[in-house]
């Protein structure tokens, strides 16, 4: 083990020797109801469906200014986000949220490959078209239960070190399913993160102990969401 790994080591044990009688203290008192702050979901149970085919469109970006311009409008207003969200976030999530998928083995996904080149050609046949019709169609001519698309709205990097930040990593992703047949959004979650020590948020016991004390990366961040984004599904 490196002298690194070893100093992370023992101040991720400090921590939790430190930290560790209140956070049990917190529990009992809350009745052991906590949950990670950050993220949230919604099924509309009115409708009921089985998903068995997905289409993975899957994450792109959308920046500060382009919220406008986006044909789905399913991004609140009041959504804090980036002026810049980088391509690599952008690879990153796609080639995790697939590698989540697979694991799970769920469902039957319908790669991003295939289902952005059918898109590519149905958006060219449609110009003027709302993007939600096109990936209507794209799900329709792939047999789909539902298109899984995603957006990732902002990407702030930890300024700094993890044993001592500057500025905390800050991430927001959204994922939706989408029926091909009605356009009805019949999941959605999200992931709205900035990370905080545990003295400014004494409830937030989940990410101290994912992040073992340390201040995360953006990816490291993004991917604790990503994951219970997958877990959730229908």
């Amino acid at each position: 083990m490196s002298t690194a790994n070893k100093i992370g080591l023992l101040v991720s044990c400090f921590y939790v020797f430190l930290w560790g009688p209140l956070v049990a203290l917190i529990f009992f008192v809350s009745g052991c109801s906590l949950h990670p702050s950050g993220f949230s979901y919604t099924e509309n149970t009115d409708i009921r469906i089985k998903i068995k085919r997905v289409a993975v469109f899957g994450f792109r970006k959308v920046q500060s200014g382009e919220k406008g311009r986006s044909s789905l409008c399913l991004i609140p207003d009041n959504t804090h986000m980036s002026n810049i969200v980088p391509d690599y976030a952008v690879r990153d999530m796609n080639a995790s949220l697939i590698d989540l998928l697979v694991q799970q083995k769920r469902y039957v996904l319908i790669m991003p490959q295939r289902v952005n080149r059918i898109y590519c050609d149905e958006l060219k046949k449609n110009r003027g078209v709302f993007v939600l019709q096109v990936l209507q169609k794209v799900g329709t001519l792939l047999d789909a239960d539902a298109v899984l698309i995603g957006y990732i709205y902002r990407w702030q990097e930890r300024e700094g070190s993890a044993l001592a930040a500057a500025e905390p990593a800050s991430v927001g992703l959204d994922l939706f399913l989408i029926r091909p047949d009605n356009g009805v959004v019949v999941w959605k979650a999200r992931f709205d993160k900035t990370q905080q020590s545990l003295t400014e948020n004494l409830l937030d016991v989940g990410t101290f102990f994912k992040s073992k004390g340390r201040w995360l990366s953006a990816r490291e961040l993004a991917m604790i969401g990503l994951k219970k984004m997958v877990v959730h599904m229908p």
